[in-house]
């Protein structure tokens, strides 16, 4: 079975700073669209195998949204770029095909081993899912919701307010698609660390396990000390350190050095308080709460968020305003780094900071079709381009 041509030629020669060829036949996972996006726009060649008519499910995960350009999928739409896009109809030619571009691919990625149809990638071929093809849950799905709380981020996040309520907090659900997000980027690292060694080797990710170094304390507390913490308990026993609230919203304060408590203490009016015995110490601050925080508080609270960043800021005191949506959007210094520029469809797209000065042709935002590129790498028959 021969080959199919590519993009053409290597810009580069194999090795350091080389262009990596990966073929994507996975089936709606987020994590590895995230994953070949992220190497697309680094410069790297991609080819996603999709099946027609419809192509990949994560054309229609939701939020689904109508804008000028059309309706579209957020993650797709966000995952979508620098890739090249083939479709395939029936199981005999989807082998065939898959067959032909993984001869000259570098690295094959599915999202089950029954997608490679056999396949395998010249340097690397990579399985990523849930909670991978070894163990008691071999093969077993998981949506969004289900893999962060079975990597445990949802039981400690986020810290507990320093109010000194005792509550039970039951786990909270995650923003986003933070799992498959943060498994798509150490996906990425893995194919970049693994495309440069003497292949081909079979490699199988869960995303289960990728998501263990966000609890890396957590973990630590309970089996060296015994303690199971939680968001209504403090690993680390020092202040300020913790969400309070501002005029317009609310910051998240993080003061642990001297010379921050210093400038903090100047910033309060209270100067005298980086020479009181009671507060001397990140760890006596927490003991004697009740001394610094109706200060602490009743100043926030006088300020905005931006007010206070911009203050604390300027005298290095670790001070981050927990900004939502709308005050992103609006936020003067992602406008002044071009990282939200109005690009598809009258929608404000978050830009990726690798894009600036490391691809020489950014491509724009676009919802591409089923098969876009068929005609570049499917070949021909007596009926015309397949499917």
């Amino acid at each position: 079975m021969a080959p199919v041509s590519w993009s053409g030629p290597r810009a580069r020669s194999f090795g350091s700073g080389c262009i990596v060829r990966l073929l994507d036949v996975s089936s709606d996972s987020l994590a590895l669209a995230h994953c070949t996006s992220l190497l697309g726009l680094l410069g790297h060649e991609v080819i996603k195998v999709e099946t027609a008519p419809d192509g990949d499910p994560l054309r229609r995960r939701a939020p689904v949204v109508q804008l000028a350009a059309g309706s579209a999928s957020l993650p797709f739409l966000w995952t979508s770029r620098a890739k090249r896009w083939v479709s395939v109809g029936d199981d005999r030619q989807r082998v065939e095909t898959i067959g032909r571009l993984a001869a000259d691919a570098d690295v094959v990625l599915a999202s089950d081993p029954a997608e490679t149809a056999g396949a395998k990638g010249r340097r690397l071929t990579l399985t990523l899912s849930p909670f991978g093809q070894v163990g008691r849950r071999a093969g077993w799905r998981a949506g969004s919701f289900s893999l962060f709380h079975a990597g445990g981020p949802g039981y400690v996040t986020p810290r507990a307010p320093q109010d000194g309520t005792d509550a039970v907090v039951t786990p909270q659900a995650p923003w986003g698609h933070v799992a498959e997000y943060f498994a798509g980027i150490h996906t990425a690292v893995v194919v970049l660390a693994y495309a440069h060694q003497a292949g081909p080797p079979i490699l199988e990710l869960s995303m289960q396990q990728i998501l263990l170094p966000l609890m890396r304390r957590e973990m630590a507390a309970w089996r060296y000390d015994g303690r199971r913490p939680s968001r209504r308990e403090r690993l680390w026993r020092v202040a300020p350190s913790g969400y309070y609230r501002t005029r317009d919203g609310w910051c998240y304060v993080n003061v642990i050095e001297d010379q921050q408590w210093k400038a903090l203490c100047a910033i309060l009016g209270k100067e005298e308080w980086a020479e009181e015995p009671r507060l001397a110490t990140a760890e006596s601050r927490f003991e004697n709460l009740d001394l610094l925080a109706p200060v602490l508080e009743g100043w926030l609270a006088a300020h905005t968020s931006a007010e206070v960043f911009e203050r604390c800021g300027r005298a290095r005191v670790p001070v981050g305003p927990a900004n939502d949506p709308k005050q992103i959007l609006a936020s003067p210094q992602l406008a002044s780094r071009g990282a939200l520029p109005s690009s598809w469809g009258g929608t404000r797209m978050p830009e990726l900071p690798p894009v600036r000065g490391l691809h020489q042709d950014v491509p724009p935002w676009s919802l591409p079709a089923v098969g876009a590129d068929n005609e570049a790498f499917l070949p021909r028959t007596a009926t015309g381009l397949r499917p």
